[in-house]
């Protein structure tokens, strides 16, 4: 009895030791998970915060090109410091990993607010009265006009000129202050009876997306589809008079600023202003006249300039765990300063 006593104790003791075991081992791999997760989110907490600096780092470096050529010259060009940023060279600046910048001239594109200037809020357009009964060129005209001709140059998803008529007098109401509707505009009547409804803007956009907001402007003409570009890589939010700086502009935009500009001359127009040889005849903005027949005047409405204010800087960071991008938009003020208008890192 004894005997059997003591042999159930020790199964007992065996038992319980087993026990204590396995819940030994179970705690000692949740720890070794716990510390792994721990050690996991430390290490990807590590590469994000030294990204953000990369990015940073970046734009900085944008930002000092963009001042070291204002001091330099008084237009800007494709052959600027900023333009030509080495790739090879910045992405050795920083490791690990790379970091790639990217420049571009907003100034060369539409400007859209620029549309409705806020000294001329309401439908004024054409010419403006000029010293002795002469007519000024408008400049806000002008830049309809070349609007309309970028909408109707065949490129985009507008299918004819009605339609592009109908886009931005929608865009010139939702643009000005009054509640005037335009023939084919909107403005608060069409934008309430949505479902959800909501008020026409009667202001400047801040984002180019913001179009998406107004009557008739869709994601395909704003972002293009498989069988139109969109119309996002050349028109901007960005603050300026309206005028385009013809050293930077994309084609379609160059081939919109006057009428009678064949495909062919805009493609001698950019070769042009690519040839280092011809980089000192672009501070001035007649440089045009040297390729294009003298019939055609680009800048008959004084909507050409040779310098810039307004640029987009995009900096992507890589590393073997992560891809990081960031976008801002860098303003230069007359007197040499600067001002980062937005950044935003995706």
């Amino acid at each position: 009895m004894l005997r059997r006593i003591v042999s159930n104790q020790q199964g007992m003791a065996l038992v319980l030791t087993l026990l204590a075991v396995s819940f030994l081992v179970a705690l000692t791999v949740q720890l070794a998970l716990r510390v792994d997760w721990q050690l996991q989110a430390a290490a990807n907490l590590s590469a994000n915060v030294q990204a953000e600096a990369m990015l940073l780092g970046g734009l900085n470096l944008a930002r000092a090109a963009l001042l070291t050529d204002q001091k330099a010259n008084d237009y800007d060009g494709p052959h600027d410091g900023w333009a030509v940023l080495d790739p090879e060279a910045t992405e050795e600046l920083f490791t690990p990993g790379t970091v790639s910048i990217q420049v571009e001239d907003l100034s060369g594109r539409l400007q859209i607010n620029a549309l409705v200037p806020e000294q001329q809020a309401s439908t004024g357009g054409g010419r403006r009265p000029g010293p002795a009964g002469q007519q000024q060129a408008d400049p806000a005209a002008a830049l309809r006009d070349a609007w309309l001709r970028l909408l109707t140059s065949g490129r985009f998803a507008v299918e004819d000129e009605e339609q592009a008529r109908a886009l931005l007098d929608a865009l010139l109401d939702w643009l000005d202050k009054d509640d005037d509707e335009r023939p084919a505009g909107a403005e608060d009547s069409y934008y309430g009876s949505l479902d959800p409804p909501y008020k026409c803007g009667n202001g400047p956009l801040l984002r180019v997306e913001e179009l998406l907001l107004v009557r008739g402007w869709s994601k395909t003409l704003l972002y293009g589809d498989r069988e139109h570009p969109g119309l996002i890589g050349f028109i901007t939010t960005a603050p300026g008079d309206g005028t385009v700086n013809i050293n930077t502009a994309p084609e379609p935009v160059i081939q919109a600023l006057a009428p009678g500009l064949s495909e062919e001359m805009v493609t001698d127009l950019v070769d042009f202003r690519k040839e280092e040889e011809n980089a000192e005849l672009l501070s001035s903005p007649n440089w045009y006249k040297q390729v294009v027949p003298g019939d055609i005047d680009l800048n008959r409405d004084k909507l050409l300039t040779v310098k810039s204010s307004a640029f987009l800087v995009t900096v992507t960071v890589k590393s073997d765990t992560l891809q990081k991008t960031g976008k801002g938009v860098v303003i230069r003020e007359e007197q040499g300063g600067q001002v980062l208008r937005s950044w935003q890192v995706q």
